[in-house]
């Protein structure tokens, strides 16, 4: 995902004190419905281990439903 801000040196692990969100922030769609981002960043205490929070928008199907973000198109799991 990139460079965060505040901006992180490459190969240090993320703070565990404080949020590292990525600087530019993913547009994520599941099943065709924008999932709105809460966060998307470094994970604490890791080396280049990004995470992405969304919520699931609402009408969403349980099961596997596609979805994508700006980088690539992906499947997941919805629970019931």
């Amino acid at each position: 995902m990139g460079a965060t801000n505040p901006a992180m040196a490459s190969g240090a692990p993320a703070p565990s004190d404080r949020p590292a969100p990525a600087a530019t922030q993913p547009m994520v769609t599941i099943d065709g419905k924008d999932a709105p981002v809460v966060f998307a960043g470094l994970m604490p205490g890791t080396v280049g281990l990004y995470q992405v929070y969304v919520t699931v928008p609402a009408g969403v199907q349980a099961g596997i439903v596609p979805s994508s973000s700006h980088k690539a198109p992906h499947g997941e799991r919805v629970p019931r």
